[in-house]
């Protein structure tokens, strides 16, 4: 858990609450070099965080292949993501779109709002899947 909580906070990751049970990691032999996880917002639910690859093997492909590989968990409920504005082309790809506050669920609204007061106002709320 050690190496996923250094990766994550290397790039200034959402670290809040972490179970390894949580993560999909990325291995190179035995070094983790990336790694995402999901986080049950609501019983009907979930988030998509803390997706991190180290920046030597980025542009590989292995974030595009850590999120798929959390779409093809669950896609019967809503999946949610939170991201600077700017990273909206790494998602769209993965049939994630742009929702407005008022459309997720409240948790999520709560921790939307204190993320917007640290990030900025660059941050948005995609979401892919079914509606809440």
């Amino acid at each position: 858990m050690i190496a996923i909580t250094d990766l994550i906070n290397s790039v200034h990751g959402d670290d809040r609450n972490l179970d390894h049970r949580q993560f999909i990691v990325a291995k190179d032999l035995e070094k983790i070099v990336g790694c995402i996880r999901t986080i049950q917002v609501e019983s009907d639910c979930k988030e998509m965080a803390s997706l991190v690859v180290l920046p030597e093997y980025r542009k590989q492909g292995i974030g595009s292949t850590l999120v798929d590989l959390i779409l093809k968990k669950d896609l019967s409920r809503p999946l949610y993501l939170v991201c600077h504005r700017e990273k909206i082309p790494l998602y769209t790809p993965h049939a994630f779109h742009e929702v407005g506050v008022q459309k997720i669920p409240e948790t999520l609204q709560r921790d939307f709002i204190e993320m917007k007061q640290h990030k900025g106002d660059d941050i948005v709320v995609m979401q892919t899947g079914q509606e809440k």
